[in-house]
């Protein structure tokens, strides 16, 4: 049995840099701030969006409209933090960690996604999934992120360590990242 995501030392790192470009994705609930990469962030609310959209209509949550543009917007566009309170009620929020659950397991039976797949995964207008690099990537990162997503929204998400955010979905794994100081 392999050890939960969420459990087990983290490594340090000073940053996750690829050259030109952030890879960190803000994600805030309530009191509670970490980073996720955003590559695995992007394909993780794409599933979503792809999941959602593919049920019924009848079937789709009834909230659903109110957010998904957003999701399309934070699923490509890394800059800006998410919020995760996304104006919906507990039990309206428990209903969206299922629908990241559901998706994190469509991602790992997939298991890995290419550069050319990612390209023709179009999540807002003609914007593309989030892909770094040329080779195929293991998709068991955004597994890993969907795990603290939830735990973020369920209130079981570990604190991080002292002066230290939590960085999920790299693809060598969870790392703690150092707080600036003196701001």
């Amino acid at each position: 049995m392999s050890a939960s995501p969420l459990c087990g030392p983290a490594r340090e790192m000073t940053w996750w840099h690829h050259p030109g470009m952030t890879s960190l994705k803000a994600v805030r609930f309530r009191d509670r701030d970490m980073w996720v990469y955003d590559a695995s962030f992007s394909v993780l609310f794409a599933e979503v969006i792809r999941a959602v959209e593919d049920m019924p209509p009848a079937q789709r949550p009834a909230w659903w409209p109110d957010i998904v543009q957003g999701m399309r917007v934070d699923a490509v566009i890394t800059d800006f933090a998410l919020d995760l309170d996304l104006g919906l009620g507990d039990t309206q929020r428990e209903e969206f960690a299922q629908l990241i659950d559901d998706a994190s397991s469509a991602l790992l039976r997939r298991r890995t996604l290419t550069a050319e797949e990612a390209a023709e995964w179009k999540v807002l207008d003609d914007t593309s999934v989030i892909f770094r690099g040329t080779e195929p990537v293991d998709l068991a990162p955004a597994a890993a992120a969907r795990a603290a997503l939830t735990a973020l929204i369920r209130g079981t998400l570990p604190p991080a360590p002292p002066g230290t955010w939590w960085f999920y979905g790299p693809p060598n794994g969870r790392i703690t990242i150092p707080m600036a100081s003196g701001g």
